[in-house]
């Protein structure tokens, strides 16, 4: 088998396990395909989350946020090591949401947004750079918090 195929074999059993672990809310599992130095960029946070601990804390605090998240995927493309994947994430805001400038308090509203997030991973399998792209102004609208 070729370099290649393996390493596209590697994207999409890393973006499956990802998807699954996140819908289950399982962010020990999700935690665990990040590489231990990985970055995410997040529209919501004005720097980069680094390394794995502040991604799992993220997760945590968003899920907790929406505990009955839910993430579909659209379409996945793979090139090398590289991939995007499109989604569609739906919720129910029942728990604080944090914010780099606050905690937002329980709005009870359902978001539906769409979403890209773009990533590389390495030779293990991991994930170590991802960028997530989303409509956080669509979100904070359903929610009620713009005017």
């Amino acid at each position: 088998m070729s370099t290649m195929s393996q390493t596209r074999h590697s994207v999409q059993d890393v973006v499956t396990r990802q998807i699954d672990a996140l819908n289950r809310h399982d962010v020990e599992t999700l935690g665990a395909t990040y590489g231990a130095g990985a970055s995410v960029w997040d529209p919501q946070y004005p720097e980069l989350l680094k390394g794995r601990d502040a991604i799992v804390t993220d997760y945590t605090e968003f899920l907790a946020g929406f505990p009955d998240l839910q993430v579909t995927v659209k379409r996945t493309v793979e090139q090398g090591n590289d991939y995007a994947v499109e989604f569609s994430m739906t919720g129910t805001h029942k728990g604080n949401l944090i914010t780099p400038t606050g905690q937002i308090p329980a709005t009870n509203k359902r978001i539906e947004i769409a979403g890209c997030v773009m990533g590389q991973i390495d030779d293990e399998g991991r994930i170590v750079d991802e960028r997530r792209y989303f409509d956080f102004a669509g979100m904070l609208g359903q929610l009620g918090l713009l005017e």
